[in-house]
């Protein structure tokens, strides 16, 4: 059995959606994030949890379309645009959110998930160290880190 890492990303949306609703909302309020934005923000979440990716994917758009600059809108986009096979498009909203804030390991993460359905492991593997030196604790980054090292067949260095 093969490790499937976009499996994983989908696996985040049931552990992050208690803590991003609460974190959207605190952030929405300290940094006067659009209203209409957070609000199809969370519907997007909703669905996305449910695993409803393309609608999911709808209300993000429109969020991102109420406030271009809006960090959680266009994170939660790239998430679902990788689960729905994306990569290149997962890829461009990935890049522009880590543009409008500081380090984040999960957009390190995501950022290697792309990479690497686009085949492009050297780039994931920067990329999922970069995550693991921001959050050594979780497995989901090492296991994703292993996978992309043996798809370039450095298995010392996957193990």
């Amino acid at each position: 059995m093969g490790i499937d890492p976009y499996g994983l990303v989908v696996g985040n949306w049931k552990m992050k959606i208690p803590g991003l609703i609460l974190f959207m909302t605190l952030s929405s309020i300290a940094f006067g994030q659009n209203a209409e934005s957070l609000r199809l923000t969370y519907k997007g979440l909703k669905q996305a949890y449910k695993g409803h990716y393309e609608k999911a994917l709808k209300y993000f758009n429109a969020a991102v379309v109420a406030d271009t600059n809006d960090r959680e809108a266009l994170f939660n986009r790239g998430v679902v645009l990788t689960d729905l096979e994306k990569y290149q498009a997962g890829l461009r909203d990935f890049l522009k959110a880590k543009s409008k804030g500081a380090d984040d390991a999960e957009i390190y993460y995501n950022l290697g998930v792309a990479y690497y359905g686009l085949n492009r492991h050297e780039h994931a593997i920067l990329n999922y160290r970069k995550a693991i030196e921001l959050d050594s604790k979780n497995i989901d980054y090492h296991i994703n880190l292993g996978a992309a090292l043996g798809e370039i067949e450095k298995y010392r260095e996957a193990i």
